[in-house]
Parts: C-alpha cells; sequence; structure tokens
C-alpha cells in the first residue's frame, strides 16, 4: 500500500509562541503537550542531503542487473540465489567493477525492484470454472 505524503504544516510565529507555552506550562495536561511538541518538531526538519555523482557508470550497474537475473552456478558459484555480497563478489571477479560494497548493491537492487531471491515462485493453478 502506497504511502500517503503528509500534508506540510505552516506555522506562523504567533503560533508557534503560544504552542511553545502551552508545552512549558505546568498545568496543561501530558497527553496535549506531547502532541503539541510534535507539531512543532514536525517542522524542525534537516534539509535533504544532495547525493554525490554516482561512481559507477550506467552500463555497470545494468550488468549487476543481468548477473542477478541468471542463476548463481551459471557464473560458478556453489549457491542457490544471489546476495548482495555474492554480487558484489562477482562484479569483482568479472572486472565490472574495481570495488563495490554489498550495501551499494542492496540499495541499487531496491531501487530496481530486484529480488533474485525470489527467482522462482510458487503459484496455485487456476481453477477452471465450467
Amino acid at each position: 500500500m502506497p504511502r500517503v505524503a503528509p500534508t506540510p504544516l505552516q506555522l506562523a510565529d504567533p503560533e508557534r509562541e503560544q504552542l511553545q507555552q502551552v508545552i512549558k506550562r505546568h498545568s496543561t495536561p501530558q497527553q496535549i503537550a506531547i502532541r503539541a511538541s510534535i507539531i512543532v518538531l514536525e517542522r524542525l526538519v534537516d534539509a535533504p542531503r544532495p547525493r554525490g555523482p554516482s561512481s559507477f557508470s550506467l552500463e555497470q550497474i545494468v550488468q549487476l542487473f543481468a548477473i542477478a537475473c541468471e542463476p548463481p552456478p551459471t557464473c560458478g558459484r556453489p549457491i542457490s540465489h544471489w546476495t548482495s555480497r555474492e554480487l558484489a563478489d562477482e562484479m569483482m571477479k568479472q572486472g565490472i567493477v574495481e570495488s563495490i560494497s554489498p550495501r551499494y548493491v542492496g540499495r541499487l537492487m531496491n531501487e530496481a525492484d530486484l529480488k533474485p531471491h525470489q527467482s522462482q515462485y510458487w503459484l496455485n493453478p487456476p481453477q477452471l470454472s465450467i
């Protein structure tokens, strides 16, 4: 189920000050103070950090995906399913990249929504309706 993006909350300075007073007041019920602090803190979010340029070319990433779509025994690996570590090792073994971390391989696989460990699926046969 897709996540719904939260609606940005715009607080004016007087509203922010009023919420700060509600938080600091000793007579405020704890539940209301917690909710007020959540509203105030929600506006204090780190700015998104820019990503640096990719160290790998698009061709190298496509080669990673091609390896991930093959069964591991075709590459001489004695395993049944690919892992991020095995994919990283295989890319270095084939000379596609000089070095790559398994974590980055996992990120690339997640971004492409590739799941090489689920190469074979089990499915019920369709019910014939007569």
